[in-house]
């Protein structure tokens, strides 16, 4: 039975080297030429698969010429469709990080960045900055993959954004040694002041998003409405006027943008939220067997 081995499992090279992918064969009887098949990456390879593909010592050796990002990967050799042996190439390159878009959105509102490098993906890392030097925002999520052996992206999400995320972002990808960094070009995250309505029971964190202002059908007569978001918020009572802040009337607001029931309104009122940015949400508040 034939025997291969790689001669080195892993290779590592600068961009623009040349570099020789050699295994050690032996068989009974004498194995040629013809017995030996490559591949990268899974793909069959030949002499006339790249111009800088060059086989020698019957098919044993593979060399290549001035490598680049393209040529990392994985080199299986197989002998008489029976054994096989791998070693792995990674390419030393120029980090080129792809540029990054720039986003306006809504407060409130999920963004996503992408950062992508070319390179070896086995010794590359990527990080996430803000040019001000400030933390990400809380809550946010980073995810990595790896597309054709050779492009890594992260992708950084930054879930119910607040106006005070806005700003710049910027990626940084680098070899895992630390050397040879790369930095993307910044992209403007641009949030604009927004509104979100959330119900929730009397003495009870348990809290719910009001998904849709056109209703909202109480069970409960004690209960309370937050409207959050930046700057400054006012409540407005169906009578166009800001609603009270005397805790002994209901509904009555609190400064930290709460409104206060001891009791539904029997016939449905509409209650509007204003923020001093601009934003605006309403949300119509009656009893479940409330019939207009």
């Amino acid at each position: 039975n034939p025997a291969v081995q790689s001669i080195h499992e892993n290779i590592t090279v600068f961009a623009g080297n040349n570099v020789s992918i050699e295994f050690y064969v032996s068989s009974e009887p004498f194995i040629t030429s013809t017995d030996i098949t490559w591949s990268f990456n899974s793909a069959l390879i030949t002499a006339a698969s790249s111009n800088k593909y060059n086989f020698t010592f019957d098919n044993r050796i593979l060399n290549i010429q001035s490598v680049d990002a393209s040529d990392a990967g994985e080199y299986d050799i197989t002998v008489k469709d029976n054994v096989s042996a791998t070693t792995r190439l990674m390419v030393l390159c120029n980090l080129i990080v792809h540029p990054l878009s720039e986003l306006s959105l809504i407060e409130w509102e999920s963004f996503t960045l992408n950062c992508t490098v070319k390179g070896s993906v086995d010794i590359i890392s990527i990080q996430w900055y803000r040019s001000n030097g400030s933390a990400l925002p809380d809550g946010h999520i980073i995810h990595t993959k790896v597309t054709y052996h050779i492009m890594l992206t992260s992708v950084l999400i930054v879930p119910n954004a607040r106006v005070s995320d806005s700003g710049l972002y910027y990626c940084v990808a680098r070899f895992t040694d630390g050397t040879n960094s790369s930095q993307s070009n910044e992209s403007f995250v641009n949030i604009t002041g927004g509104i979100r309505i959330i119900y929730f029971p009397q003495e009870n964190n348990s809290i719910s998003i009001i998904i849709s202002s056109l209703l909202l059908f109480i069970s409960s007569p004690s209960f309370r409405i937050q409207c959050k978001g930046s700057g400054d918020i006012t409540w407005i009572n169906p009578n166009g006027e800001p609603v009270t802040f005397n805790n002994t009337s209901t509904p009555h607001q609190s400064s930290n943008g709460i409104l206060n029931f001891t009791q539904s309104p029997t016939n449905g009122e509409l209650y509007t939220c204003l923020s001093d940015t601009g934003a605006s949400d309403s949300v119509f508040v009656t009893i479940g067997n409330y019939s207009p």
